[in-house]
């Protein structure tokens, strides 16, 4: 009886193992070296992605030959964005975009195109790049290279010979300095859009984590907005607008947007949102146990932080506020946090009884005074008190007072582009 219990355990293991053995296949072989892991295949932009990500540049030579023809349908689905008439403008003077029809606009063409944007998430990271190659390419850290600096961590110019001019951003390395990292890491990866910074690649097997992104000649708004005409200005932060809703839409906060985050390329027309150090994704957080009330640390800048910051923890509204306080900045010029004027803030100095403080406004930038309403309108919107009464970014977008706002700054800048006298013309 013995033996017959033996066996029938003996036979019931090996049936077992067997049957473990059929369904993990697929692993085993790779396991034992039978057969190689499959390797995940680089993402791909449309052309019109690419036209807006790379913008002629020599990063965007190392892509152009793996790019689908125009016509093509991204992989995994997608969804189609509106684009205004402000970022018309900007691609008539570069001679024209080619549509994700494969249809393409004439310099003076002022109609709508469709950006297709992949709905799944991007977990490409971009290359990963040996930390040594990228620290001689910035001189080891040179002084010279060095091109902005921020609470986090310091920005660097590289030349890579397959990706032409970068910036290499270096986190400090501190406490805290690999969450920063990989939370902009991440959220990058996620928010694939024209108007949000791309990732070329990353290092995080050196002294410190490092992060390569195109570089944005054109500086910051803050720096670059004295050059800018009210139109200009506009249609900037039209597009800054399009990428915080698109990352609402994703259950993402930026948490940190002020106008020394908003990139431009040369001619100053063409934006892109920067360092999500401090993002935080609601729809990851959400199924995280965490505890009720805040956590007793209040992130973001002064000046562009929301008055429930203190006593609640941030959402799209406090996004929200921090946009209308760069509205602010581009119509009058003035920082968003006055030190000289004993810490004042812009929403108090700029907006008095709910109307824009007309002797704030900057003469530098040529506002109509139509256009300084229409703007001032938005502005006050976003940074009202209470954020139960503030609009959001999504409301803004589809406003059809801001979507008229946007078109008559396109109308204007094209027409100052064509006038003789024009430096742009």
């Amino acid at each position: 009886m013995r033996i017959f219990l033996s066996l029938a355990l003996l036979f019931a293991l090996l049936t077992a193992i067997v049957v473990f053995a059929w369904i993990f296949r697929q692993r085993l072989y790779v396991l034992f070296g039978i057969k190689q892991r499959p390797q995940q295949q680089p993402h791909r932009r449309s052309d019109l992605e690419a036209q807006e990500f790379g913008r002629g540049t020599a990063i965007e030579a190392g892509f152009r030959s793996n790019q689908p023809k125009p016509n093509s349908t991204p992989k995994g689905g997608g969804r189609q964005l509106d684009r205004s008439s402000s970022d018309n403008a900007a691609n008539s003077r570069r001679g024209g975009s080619t549509y994700s029809d494969g249809s393409s606009a004439s310099s003076n063409s002022m109609s709508a195109p469709m950006i297709v944007i992949a709905d799944a998430p991007d977990t490409n990271r971009g290359a990963s790049l040996p930390y040594d190659a990228l620290a001689a390419a910035c001189g080891e850290w040179a002084e010279s290279r060095r091109i902005g600096s921020g609470g986090a961590a310091t920005v660097y110019r590289a030349e890579l010979p397959r990706y032409g001019t970068v910036a290499v951003k270096r986190f400090h390395p501190k406490e805290g300095s690999g969450r920063e990292w990989t939370r902009e890491l991440e959220a990058l990866c996620k928010c694939r859009h024209p108007h949000i910074l791309e990732i070329i690649g990353h290092a995080d097997e050196g002294p410190e984590n490092l992060i390569v992104m195109p570089l944005m000649e054109g500086g910051t708004l803050c720096e670059a907005m004295h050059n800018m005409v009210w139109a200009i200005r506009v249609i900037d932060m039209g597009q800054i607008v399009r990428a915080l809703s698109f990352l609402h839409g994703k259950g993402i906060l930026h948490r940190d947007v002020k106008s020394s985050n908003i990139l431009l390329d040369k001619s100053l027309r063409y934006t892109r949102l920067a360092d999500f150090g401090l993002a935080k994704d609601q729809v990851a957080r959400a199924g995280m146990k965490t505890s009720h009330g805040t956590t007793g640390v209040v992130v973001g800048s002064p000046g562009y932080m929301a008055p429930e910051l203190m006593m609640r923890p941030a959402t799209e509204k406090t996004d929200a506020y921090a946009t209308g306080v760069v509205l602010l900045e581009i119509l009058t010029g003035l920082p968003a946090w006055d030190h000289d004027e004993n810490g004042a803030v812009l929403t108090d100095r700029a907006v008095v009884d709910g109307k824009i403080k007309e002797s704030l406004i900057d003469p530098a930038a040529n506002w109509p005074r139509s256009e300084v309403a229409a703007c001032g309108m938005q502005a006050i919107a976003l940074t009202l008190f209470d954020p139960s009464q503030r609009k959001t970014l999504a409301a803004m977008e589809q406003d059809p007072d801001y979507v008229q706002h946007l078109e008559r700054a396109g109308a204007a800048d094209l027409e100052r582009s064509a006038s003789p006298g024009s430096l742009d013309s």
